[in-house]
């Protein structure tokens, strides 16, 4: 099993301060307050909860986009024999926080 970390930033939107860490289940973003663990903790959990998750079904020419800032991804590799191409964009001017 994989240790979790975390590391305090700010964001640059609204400049909160939040946690960001990654462990088994992914990476994760939420605003921190001193003594959060118990929160990230249950954040984490939350993830695994099927309500609170999105299962894209790709059709013929669909797309889809997200923040990674601020989402927890896995793609799930099922769509064989179909072919998924994937394309990176970024936002001139964005700083990495």
């Amino acid at each position: 099993m994989q240790d979790t970390i975390a590391h305090l930033a700010c964001g640059p939107a609204a400049g909160l301060r939040a946690a960001d860490g990654r462990g088994p289940g992914g990476r994760w973003r939420f605003d921190y307050t001193p003594g959060g663990s118990e929160l990230l903790n249950y954040l984490i959990r939350q993830a695994a909860v099927p309500e609170y998750q999105v299962r894209w079904r790709w059709t013929r020419n669909s797309f889809a986009i997200w923040d990674n800032r601020s989402t927890q991804h896995y793609a799930v590799q099922d769509y064989w024999p179909a072919v998924r191409k994937m394309e990176r964009a970024g936002v001139i001017g964005d700083k990495t926080f």
